[in-house]
């Protein structure tokens, strides 16, 4: 039994290093530098070590790619219909701006688009198959683009620029520009005539 827990430790504690030295090394460069030798090296673990754990570096970014759409995932769950759209906006924005550097760099820079669109993909995929409603799949398809698409866009410039406004000033900015695009939608029309800004 003590052994097994052990072991365990020893897993945990080397699954922790691998992914740590590999966030930082993402803040230090871009994922096309990262060499599973230098990971290695910086993680002081050999690489048989590090297959043990995962098969290759794509492995380990789709690890992080899923924790970063799954913890905005839980964040909007219960928000699935039309009218919740400010709600969604709001707490898109608020969880976005509360996450550390390498999720900042991973949807902002222009380098990382690539892995920031899969996490909007899984996103999306999620968000299509819980909106509400009685709309088309193909409607509701784009819907959840638009969402996600322009709330992200949103953000990024708002980091580009440097937070040149607070943050309470563009969530309330981004509602404005968006709600008005969604109020159009006749689904919309028919169960919810008024949106809540």
């Amino acid at each position: 039994m003590r052994h097994k827990q052990e072991a365990d430790l020893r897993v945990r504690r080397t699954r922790t290093a691998i992914r740590s030295t590999f966030r930082q090394m993402l803040l230090d460069m871009d994922y096309e530098q990262i060499t599973i030798q230098e990971l290695t090296d910086r993680a002081g673990i050999n690489r048989r070590t590090f297959y043990l754990h995962y098969s290759a570096l794509d492995e380990l970014l789709d690890e992080v790619i899923e924790e970063i759409a799954q913890s905005y995932i839980i964040e909007t769950q219960q928000m699935n219909t039309l009218s919740d759209v400010p709600d969604i906006i709001r707490s898109f924005l608020l969880f976005i701006s509360k996450q550390d550097t390498i999720h900042e760099k991973i949807m902002c820079n222009r380098n990382f688009h690539y892995i920031s669109d899969r996490v909007t993909q899984k996103i999306n995929k999620t968000n299509v198959g819980g909106l509400s409603g009685s709309m088309e799949h193909y409607t509701r398809n784009l819907l959840i683009t638009y969402l996600n698409t322009s709330i992200l866009e949103m953000y990024r410039q708002w980091i580009l620029d440097e937070k040149p406004i607070p943050l309470e000033t563009l969530i309330s900015l981004t509602i404005q520009l968006i709600c008005p695009g969604v109020q159009g939608l006749p689904e919309y029309l028919e169960s919810c005539p008024i949106l809540p800004v």
